[in-house]
């Protein structure tokens, strides 16, 4: 296989004591397998030395970081993120280490060789706390049943082609919904989504910005929303054909 350019990006807030072995760990995988990469950190205005720790590693290696200037929220430290990347093939990992970087070969691989367009880290093991894991299953199954997609959407790790984003409709994302309008548009479009099994492992570092009731709450009212809208959207086809067709007085 050749050697495959990628970027990396990476929204943190308030992350500064996973920084060092996120990046470590990071880089311990990327060079080998890699031609060119770039970790791409969209800072969501910190207030401890995270933006700090970063700036030591992009001294010396393709690390950047970014202050963020737009909406505050996930999702749009990912599309700012996404829209600073040069290269062809790009990832997403969040910044609290629960997600393992060693899984990003496999992932990207699947990418280049051309037999995915997408691949989710999906989280089969859990080495986090149980409540993460009965939201994490209930918003699968209510995924599942309204759109007949059986990943695991609300992954934060992914690999995927940089053009895609050109092709679906982000208009809609709010905080924390990136992650189902990208899949959801791309499983409309018969995008191959492919997916590699991860464990998910405990916060050691910091504090969890993840309020799970708001969370999840925004994202099921969010899918409901969709679905509506594509149930609504046949309807309206039809109507317009037969309001044409209606005689003028």
């Amino acid at each position: 296989m050749s050697r495959t350019d990628f970027s990396l990006v990476i929204p943190v807030l308030n992350e500064e004591a996973n920084i060092r072995p996120l990046i470590e760990r990071i880089l311990a995988v990327l060079p080998s397998l890699t031609g060119s990469y770039e970790i791409i950190f969209i800072d969501d205005s910190s207030t401890d030395r995270t933006v700090d720790m970063i700036e030591h590693y992009s001294k010396n290696l393709p690390v950047k970081v970014y202050s963020k200037f737009g909406k505050r929220g996930k999702s749009y430290s990912l599309i700012e993120g996404f829209n600073r990347c040069q290269y062809d093939i790009v990832g997403m990992i969040d910044g609290d280490l629960q997600y393992p970087p060693e899984a990003l070969p496999e992932m990207i691989r699947k990418v280049s060789d051309g037999g995915a367009d997408i691949v989710i880290g999906s989280r089969k093991q859990y080495g986090a706390k149980r409540s993460r894991l009965v939201g994490t299953k209930v918003i699968m199954n209510i995924y599942r049943v309204l759109f007949n997609m059986p990943y695991d959407i609300q992954s934060g790790l992914k690999v995927f082609k940089k053009d895609i984003l050109a092709q679906v409709d982000l208009s809609r994302v709010s905080g924390w919904t990136f992650d189902f309008e990208l899949l959801h548009e791309a499983h409309h479009k018969d995008f191959v989504i492919d997916s590699v099994d991860i464990m998910f492992d405990e916060r050691i570092g910091g504090k969890s910005k993840v309020n799970p009731l708001l969370v999840g709450t925004e994202i099921i009212y969010h899918a409901l929303g969709a679905k509506i809208r594509r149930a609504v959207r046949p309807v309206s086809k039809v109507a317009k054909k037969t309001w044409a067709k209606l005689p003028l007085s």
